[in-house]
């Protein structure tokens, strides 16, 4: 997030929408597949340990920057995917004689 505070101590009210950027060197990595660009989210609260909550569409219950966070990464360092027309082209060329 860019629009300043810390972690936990985020310039936000209930319902306002965030957004959350991935790894930086996701699409080198991923190219266009999956989800980890980065997470929008909204704000709904605090948890009993003063943490600010998001929810959204990427998660099952409500979550916090930390979760977010840690979930991008993990996207991140997810094996990356086969670019699927290379592998096609590349199946087709060996068919040619």
């Amino acid at each position: 997030m860019n629009d300043g505070g810390m972690p936990n101590q985020r310039p936000l009210e209930v319902g306002d929408s965030c957004y959350f950027e991935g790894v930086h060197y996701y699409q080198e990595r991923h190219g266009n597949f999956g989800n980890g660009w980065g997470a929008s989210v909204i704000y709904i609260g605090k948890n009993e340990k003063g943490e600010q909550l998001y929810i959204g569409f990427d998660f099952d219950t409500a979550v916090t920057e930390d979760q977010i966070n840690q979930a991008l990464i993990d996207l991140y360092l997810m094996p990356p995917r086969i670019n699927v027309t290379e592998e096609i082209l590349k199946r087709f060329r060996r068919l040619r004689i």
